[in-house]
């Protein structure tokens, strides 16, 4: 199709008439611009006339050139994010050519890149000359495959595994520079060190997603389980407390054991427990506790001192259970680090001590007596002394405890004063 042209008489004179002639002289308009249908390259006349009879002519030299043909490269559909090359087919080397996309130019040339982020419509503008034509092509961008998975937290030197989830055919792990680390939609790990890793997973279009999780790698806590006291001095009769104690150097849980202790029967007796030739045992249940860094109390036994025994023993104390206590580091369900631990506790007869009223003081009879101590019955100290007795002739009658200590042991007897 060619494109109407329009010929003008360039500073027509005032009140002249023209006429315009074709190049057979057949006249074809008349005024200062006539349009014209040109089908290939020919010549016009202008002729001018005055008033006053005066003339003049001039000619006209019209070019046709070759119809611009404009064909961009078909419609696509393309997965997204990807670098798409829109081209003009059989594109001439003497016409320019422009690319828009929502009326905003995106580039010139017969090709042109773009990244396909969303679907779009493209138009193609060329110009040879007079010659123009216009193309427009469609395309399209494939919805994202699905893909999902989850951050992890582990033990160092334990292992995990990484799942991929989603709407694609075949998925892999890469590391975080891109090298292929598995073909797998499922990658078990054991870093030494917290690391990021990259899931792909890519559908039936060829495209793909990708997803980065993290496993974090926790360091084990260092469990410790002890007894205390090392010593236990106990009287014929008397009662005494073995202490299991336990801290970590992390938050760790010890799932359930066993603590069982034997104690030698010439020194010392448990209740309930069993007789097993020279000793007696019994198990003491520790249930599912948290451990941090101050120290906490397991669980305790209590031993009573056996008249006219033997002066000292040993009394074993073994923590079991399968794999003794399990640890679990900051939560989470994967076994982390199992905690045994034995320990000898001497266990030493004493004398029972004593506490008399004479007069104005409180004596303490007994051997080994280091310091005594007078509270009220509510707890509050009224005084203390590092001999045997107490001077309490100004004190109010009534109800008192005395806490006696010997070595590391305290014992707490009850006294009247003043009746």
């Amino acid at each position: 199709m060619h494109l109407p042209e329009l010929l003008r008489a360039l500073s027509p004179a005032a009140e002249a008439e023209y006429v315009w002639r074709d190049s057979s002289g057949q006249v074809i308009g008349e005024g200062t611009a006539v349009e014209v249908q040109a089908v290939e390259s020919t010549w016009y006349v202008v002729e001018g006339r005055t008033a006053s009879g005066c003339r003049g002519s001039d000619t006209v030299r019209v070019e046709v050139g070759q119809q611009l043909a404009v064909e961009a490269v078909g419609d696509t559909v393309v997965c997204r994010g990807s670098s798409v090359q829109l081209a003009v087919g059989r594109a001439a080397s003497d016409a320019e050519y422009v690319w828009y996309r929502g009326g905003e130019e995106i580039g010139r040339g017969a090709a042109v890149w773009v990244v396909a982020d969303t679907a779009a419509v493209y138009v193609v503008h060329g110009v040879r000359g007079a010659c123009e034509g216009w193309d427009t092509v469609v395309v399209g961008v494939y919805p994202p495959a699905e893909v999902r998975s989850q951050d992890q937290r582990v033990c160092r030197g334990e292992e995990v595994e990484l799942t991929l989830e989603g709407s694609g055919v075949r998925c892999w792990w890469e590391d975080t520079a891109g090298v292929v680390l598995s073909q797998s939609c499922r990658y078990r790990v054991a870093p030494a060190r917290t690391v990021r890793y990259v899931g792909v997973m890519e559908d039936s279009n060829g495209c793909r997603s990708s997803v980065e999780v993290q496993v974090v790698v926790d360091e084990p806590a260092v469990v410790e389980v002890w007894v205390e006291p090392a010593v236990v001095e106990v009287g014929a009769g008397q009662r005494a407390f073995i202490r299991v104690m336990a801290r970590s150097s992390g938050v760790a849980r010890l799932r359930g054991g066993v603590v069982r202790v034997r104690v030698p029967v010439g020194v010392a007796d448990v209740e309930g427990g069993q007789l097993d030739g020279q000793w007696k045992e019994v198990a003491l249940a520790v249930g599912d506790v948290t451990v941090g860094g101050a120290e906490q109390e397991l669980g305790r036994v209590e031993i009573v001192g056996v008249a006219g025994g033997d002066r000292s023993g040993p009394v074993e104390v073994r923590f079991q259970g399968e794999g003794c206590f399990v640890v679990q580091v900051r939560g989470g369900e994967v076994e982390r680090q199992d905690v045994c631990a034995e320990a000898l506790v001497r266990v030493r007869l004493v004398e029972p001590v004593q506490v008399v009223q004479r007069n104005q003081e409180v004596e303490v009879r007994g051997s080994g007596v280091e310091e005594v101590r007078l509270y009220t019955v509510d707890g509050r100290e009224v005084m203390r002394g590092s001999g045997r007795s107490l001077w309490v002739g100004e004190l109010a009658s009534g109800m008192y405890l005395v806490r006696i200590r010997r070595g590391d042991q305290w014992q707490t007897v009850v006294v009247l004063l003043g009746r």
